[in-house]
């Protein structure tokens, strides 16, 4: 296991049991002490990332287990900020925070990443970056 995995373990996991969450996968790159987990829940795949010491967060479906959308464009679709929220270095509070956004909006999430929904909230999504890419960089 690694340091980040106990860290997920230690300060999501117990934020978030009430989810449902098992972890499925979980990598370490020596680069910059890198890594990632992934949990899942039913249909709902959460990929918790530490890139060059920041965390972020990517959800995802089961129909489509490699295709992944970060929170922000997610927390967009809710219409709750376009602005990104979750980052950061200390994961004492970026993963309780994690937690705290799932549990406020999942019923939400669960309908988002369902199956039978994926398709349209795939579009959804994409389309959702696609404009925040254009906007960036032009």
């Amino acid at each position: 296991m690694t340091n980040f995995t106990h860290n997920v373990k230690s300060a999501f996991l117990p934020n978030a049991k009430e989810l449902g969450f098992v972890l499925v996968e979980e990598q370490k790159s020596e680069a910059f002490g890198d890594a990632l987990v992934v949990l899942q829940s039913g249909d709902f795949r959460l990929r918790i990332v530490r890139d060059r010491s920041q965390i972020f967060a990517d959800l995802g479906s089961v129909t489509e287990p490699e295709t992944w959308f970060d929170s922000t464009i997610v927390m967009q679709a809710l219409g709750l900020t376009t602005q990104h929220l979750f980052g950061g270095t200390d994961p004492q509070s970026v993963l309780p925070s994690i937690a705290a956004f799932l549990k406020s909006f999942w019923s939400e999430l669960i309908t988002m990443f369902d199956p039978r929904h994926f398709a349209a909230t795939k579009a959804r999504l994409t389309g959702l970056q696609d404009a925040r890419a254009a906007k960036r960089w032009g």
